[in-house]
């Protein structure tokens, strides 16, 4: 799931309700598509000053999952040798919370292999001492259970999930 900036000319008296982040007016196309790119909800029309996440929580969809009425499958067992059940989920990017049903990649810069080299990533790089650092985000407080079910699905994806193609494109 994403959304997409769409250029408009602000409406009357609108003030800057309708400026984004890009700082030019729009609204958001917001859409869910599945692993083949077949558009499962779509909403469009939302202040282009509201977040990705924003909008998400605003949607009829988010409503009826929060209140459990789609009709979503059990989670399952991946593969044996495992043992967790995996739930159903969403997959977005930082702009949505991390929780039962949405689920979105590590954030950072990591280690990159080339050639047989390893490249370290930015999150190895220190950051020098000061009291004049820039003030960091918060993180949201996340369960452990999401958490574990994240990390659960990445090791699933670097062996027994891995895909033929997927370490051409790093």
């Amino acid at each position: 799931m994403d959304g997409k900036h769409v250029l408009l000319q602000s409406p009357i008296n609108s003030g800057n309700d309708y400026d984004c982040y890009k700082m030019f007016p729009s609204i958001v196309l917001f859409a869910l598509v599945d692993a083949n790119y077949k558009f499962l909800y779509v909403d469009v029309g939302s202040k282009g000053r509201i977040s990705d996440g924003g909008v998400f929580k605003n949607t009829n969809f988010y409503k009826k999952l929060e209140k459990k009425e789609l009709d979503i499958p059990p989670p399952e067992i991946l593969q044996i040798p495992y043992e967790i059940a995996v739930p159903y989920f969403i997959l977005g990017d930082k702009a949505f919370a991390l929780n039962d049903y949405t689920l979105k990649p590590y954030e950072g810069s990591f280690d990159a292999e080339v050639e047989g080299t390893v490249i370290p990533g930015r999150w190895r790089q220190d950051t020098e001492m000061s009291s004049m650092l820039p003030i960091q985000a918060i993180p949201r407080r996340v369960s452990t259970n999401i958490k574990e079910r994240r990390s659960h699905l990445g090791r699933h994806f670097i062996t027994n999930g891995a895909l033929s193609w997927q370490n051409n494109y790093q």
